[in-house]
């Protein structure tokens, strides 16, 4: 045996470098960590499943699903960022939010030519987009003609501004069918 001089091997064994004994002890660490080296392999492809799985579920459900804002849903979760969300029958949230503005509504209303006042006012349904606060998009009722309908957009700031919600646009002339949004 050749002499050599000790060294901390893998797992803190003492090893000769440099002996006879070298060789051995190196084969013996290696086979030794190998099974540590495939658990953990093995438990690192497991754990990238599950995270893929669990990305893939949450984008399903975010396609799937909508926040709430009073137990109603909002629409917000379209699958796209600041995108709009999709049509929702209307909600005592917002018919309440839409009521407190109908005065601004006609008013508005009443610029871009509407004679007198509203023969009827029924928020129908709404969509909405999540930006520095919400836009919502409404479809109001205001005759007894299903040619007899308007589209407002509200801008409600976020909650720590301390403002209200403030009407931003109105389209006039629209029907029953229209779609809600910005070109609609």
């Amino acid at each position: 045996m050749a002499p050599g001089f000790l060294r901390e091997g893998i797992h803190g064994r003492l090893f000769e470098v440099g002996g006879d004994d070298d060789l051995v002890a190196s084969q013996q660490a290696s086979r030794s960590s190998y099974p540590r080296m495939l658990v953990m392999g093995a438990f690192i492809l497991a754990v990238a499943f599950v995270v893929v799985l669990s990305a893939q579920e949450s984008k399903k459900n975010a396609v799937q699903t909508h926040a709430t804002v009073g137990g109603a849903p909002t629409g917000r979760f379209n699958g796209m960022a600041g995108g709009l969300g999709v049509a929702l029958p209307m909600t005592d949230d917002v018919a309440h939010m839409v009521g407190s503005l109908r005065d601004q509504i006609l008013r508005l209303a009443q610029s871009k030519g509407l004679n007198g006042d509203f023969v009827v006012f029924e928020p129908i349904s709404y969509r909405t987009q999540v930006v520095a606060g919400t836009n919502y998009f409404v479809k109001i009722r205001i005759g007894r003609d299903d040619n007899d309908y308007i589209h407002v957009r509200i801008f409600q700031p976020l909650p720590y501004t301390g403002e209200g919600p403030e009407v931003h646009s109105l389209q006039m002339s629209k029907t029953a069918t229209d779609d809600i949004g910005y070109d609609s």
